[in-house]
Formats: C-alpha cells, sequence, structure tokens
C-alpha cells in the first residue's frame, strides 16, 4: 500500500490503494479532493486523527469534487474537524469511520455536503454542527441514490437551512437503513432561510425508503412557519413540485421527545409501517463469566439511574434536599458498580489461574506423548536389532554343516 505524500498533490488519482496515517497526509487527500483530483482509488485509515486547530482549503464549488472512490475509516476516528469532510462524492463509497467531537461551522455537513450514488456504511458522527446550506444533515447533506446504511449521528444540527436532518437534510430516492439518530436538530431563524424550513429527526425530505431506524433527536424551530417531523417529510415543494414514493418501515422513535409532534407529513405518496412509540430503555448488561450457562457463571448490572427533582430556582427551600437524594442515588450507584468490579476482578485472577493450570495440564500431555513415542522408537529398534541378529545367525548354519563335513 502506498503512502499518500507520495503523491504528487497536482497529479489526479484514478486508481491504486493508498494509505492516510498522519492530519498532513489526510489534508492533502481533502484538499485533492476539494480540486476535483480524486477520481478512483482505495484510500485507508492507518491511525487515529486529531484535527484539532487544523483546516484545510475549500473552494466552495458545487462541482464533483470525488467520484469512484474507496474511503475506508478501517474503524479509525477522526477527531476535533470544524469543517465538513467531503464536498461533493459521486458513485463512491465510504465505510468504517467514525467522526468524533466535531464542531463544524461550514456550508458542507459533517461527513459530506452532496453525495450522489454513494454507499456510505459503519460510519458515525458525535458533536455539533452549525452553517448556513440549504440542505443539512447530522451525517450528509443531500443524498441522491446511494444508501446509508447502519450509521449513527448523536449530532446537534442547530442550523440555518431549508431541509435539515438528524442524520440527512434531503433524501432523493435513496435509502436509509439500520441507523439511528440522537442529536438535537434546530434550525435558526435568518433570512437564508424564510422561505423554506424543514426539519425531520431522520431525515429533513426524504423520498426512497426509511426502514429499521430509531429516532431520539428532538427537532424544534425558532421559525413560526417551519415543518417539524419526528421522522421525514415528503412535501414535494422541497423537490420543485416533482413528487417522489416514500416508504418507512420498522422505524422505533422515542415517545419522550417531541410530544405531540406529527411522526411525517400527510403526503398520499408515503407507505408507513410498523412504526412504533417506545421510552429509551437502559437494558441491564450481562456478562459471561464461567462455563455453566447458570446465573452462577453470569454477573447481571445495570448502569442505568434516575436523577430528578433539579431546579434553577436556587431559592427553592427543597433544592439542598433534593440534592442530597441525588447525591445518595450516586453514592449508591457507584458502590454498586464498585461491587461489579470486585467481582470482576476476582473472576480474572481465577481466570488466570485456571488458564495457569490448563497449560500446565496441556504441557504434561504434551510430555506423555513424547515418553510414548520415545517408547515406540526404542522397542522398534529392539525389534530391528533382534531381526538382523537372528538373520546373521541363520546365514551361519550352511557355513558350519559345511565345516563337519
Amino acid at each position: 500500500m502506498t503512502s499518500i505524500s507520495t503523491v504528487d498533490p497536482s497529479q489526479k488519482i484514478s486508481g491504486g490503494t493508498y494509505s492516510i496515517s498522519t492530519s498532513d497526509e489526510l489534508v492533502q487527500f481533502l484538499e485533492m479532493e476539494e480540486q476535483s483530483k480524486i477520481k478512483g482509488g482505495e484510500f485507508v485509515l492507518a491511525n487515529d486523527i486529531d484535527l484539532n486547530g487544523i483546516t484545510w482549503i475549500q473552494d466552495g464549488n458545487a462541482n464533483v469534487t470525488a467520484s469512484n472512490m474507496v474511503f475506508d475509516g478501517n474503524g479509525y476516528k477522526i477527531s476535533n474537524s470544524t469543517q465538513g469532510l467531503f464536498s461533493v462524492l459521486e458513485d463512491s463509497e465510504i465505510k468504517n469511520l467514525g467522526l468524533v467531537n466535531i464542531n463544524v461551522y461550514d456550508l458542507r455537513s459533517p461527513l459530506a455536503a452532496f453525495a450522489t450514488n454513494t454507499n456510505i456504511t459503519n460510519c458515525y458522527a458525535t458533536g455539533s454542527f452549525s452553517g448556513e446550506s440549504l440542505y443539512v444533515g447530522g451525517l450528509v447533506g443531500y443524498i441522491q441514490g446511494g444508501t446509508i446504511d447502519y450509521c449513527w449521528t448523536d449530532v446537534d444540527v442547530n442550523a440555518s437551512a431549508g431541509v435539515n436532518g438528524g442524520i440527512g437534510g434531503v433524501m432523493l430516492e435513496g435509502t436509509i437503513s439500520n441507523s439511528f439518530s440522537l442529536g438535537e436538530v434546530n434550525n435558526i431563524v435568518t433570512t437564508f432561510n424564510a422561505g423554506m424550513a424543514y426539519s425531520g429527526g431522520i431525515a429533513g425530505f426524504a423520498a426512497g425508503t426509511i426502514e429499521n431506524c430509531y429516532t431520539s433527536s428532538k427537532v424544534s424551530s425558532e421559525m413560526g412557519s417551519a415543518y417539524e417531523y419526528v421522522i421525514a417529510c415528503n412535501d414535494n415543494q422541497v423537490t420543485g413540485g416533482t413528487s417522489y414514493n416514500l416508504t418507512i418501515t420498522n422505524v422505533t422513535y422515542d415517545a419522550n421527545v417531541n410530544p405531540g409532534m406529527a411522526l411525517y407529513d400527510n403526503s398520499p405518496l408515503i407507505t408507513a409501517s410498523n412504526i412504533t412509540a417506545a421510552s429509551r430503555v437502559i437494558p441491564d448488561i450481562t456478562l459471561q463469566v464461567g462455563i455453566n450457562s447458570s446465573s452462577a457463571s453470569q454477573i447481571t448490572f445495570s448502569t442505568a439511574f434516575l436523577i430528578s427533582g433539579l431546579s434553577s430556582d436556587i431559592e427553592d427551600p427543597n433544592m439542598l434536599a433534593t440534592l442530597d437524594e441525588i447525591i445518595e442515588s450516586v453514592s449508591n450507584k457507584q458502590t454498586e458498580l464498585g461491587s461489579v468490579q470486585n467481582r470482576l476482578e476476582s473472576v480474572l485472577d481465577e481466570i488466570s489461574i485456571q488458564y495457569d493450570n490448563l497449560v500446565s495440564s496441556r504441557s504434561t500431555i504434551r510430555d506423555a506423548d513424547i515418553a510414548e513415542e520415545s517408547s515406540a522408537y526404542i522397542r522398534s529398534q529392539i525389534l530391528q536389532q533382534a531381526a538382523a541378529t537372528l538373520l546373521a545367525s541363520a546365514n551361519q548354519t550352511p557355513s558350519i554343516a559345511l565345516q563337519l563335513l
């Protein structure tokens, strides 16, 4: 695999596989993408990359800046970015990438501004996004064709946008599947978006398919005329009057967020099924720590606890008592988790002893095998020597008989 640093930035890339290991190499790649130099090839992250205090040149055009390429995050993270990563993608694939602790103020969304016939898989973003653009999403601003699959966002979208959503701003004839959004989606009033403002927990506008998804994104707007939906809308005003079908299936939303808000608009082109309201529940965690299937070989605990009753009124006479209750609740949870930690340490010590015993037993078995093979070898040698002796005696018998004559 060739390092991207060995490539002349003024030349176009149309094939090959390249590694990106440092922030300098990532900036080189992103600036080449901005200049439409990426026309193919596969680019693989080889390290986590921190972009704190680092920027790159963006030319701001709406032309295709990267096509027919694969960007593989390889399970690594890009952190502390203040700019959206890609501009305009076409016929490409983005996978296995994490954008962590981003604080983006940009025209483009955290992963990409536009993605046409591009598949985005196993990616996520956390942090915040602010800016002005027609289309804003927690991951991608505008998706046309292609898929977003096994992705999630916890990005607070706080933008002046015409259409914005927790995962995508606009999805046109694409698919968002097996994904979820957690961050807030808020449309800020400016003259920029005065004529159109659509917000949704998963997408601001969607045409295509949304399936097997979850959202707990709080959707809000400072605009009184804004259209807000728990999942998405399918209003053809977004597409200039052209109508598209939308299928929503197997979608769950947090019932405690956006109470009373419509799930989607009343477009006749929406087909919805199996939409479920559920309160967010943190399940108990069960760890298997032994060889048996009984509870004696398992540790079950919960990380959830409730803090309630706080008030911003510092003159509330009950506030000290409430704080004492919260402190006690935290202390009890700390004690509970401490006992779990002690048991896990005990289990770890036991596993270490069992491992030593297993290694010792295996060594004994291997030594026994060597002894058996040694015995077999010696037995074979004895039989061979006895056979040779008998053969030698048999050959001497005729000569002895002749001597007697």
